[in-house]
């Protein structure tokens, strides 16, 4: 739709690299990423910069403390169950889950759409 079409619009002009478009059926769902990084560049920096600016307050270390936390209670746990223990968006978890990953605080197993989460080194 043209909703879209101002997204991806938008995101180009912008300078930022092309939003990913999914659409799955059953349930119906459209996710939209839209990556906050800068399209002529291969270097995370334009994720970090906003990051920073969004919340320089420690919101996000807070947050990842309470996903550690909770998977240490847990054991291992879901996407959607992350964001609601640190009361987010699935989102907003996917991008501190995939950062967490990318530190080597957690290890995720299974497929895509049922993957889970856990502490490094717990089986």
């Amino acid at each position: 739709g043209s909703g879209m079409d101002k997204i991806f619009n938008g995101w180009e002009w912008a300078g930022y690299a092309e939003p990913i478009y999914e659409v799955e059926y059953g349930p119906d769902r459209t996710t939209l990423t839209l990556p906050l990084i800068d399209s002529s560049s291969d270097s995370s920096t334009g994720r970090d910069e906003w990051t920073n600016r969004v919340d320089e307050s420690g919101a996000t270390d807070a947050r990842k403390r309470s996903i550690l936390e909770y998977l240490a209670e847990q054991g291992a746990a879901s996407r959607s169950e992350v964001a609601e223990v640190a009361g987010i968006g699935k989102s907003w978890a996917s991008k501190l889950l995939s950062e967490m990953l990318e530190d080597g605080e957690i290890d995720a197993e299974g497929s895509t759409r049922d993957r889970r989460f856990r502490l490094k080194g717990r089986s």
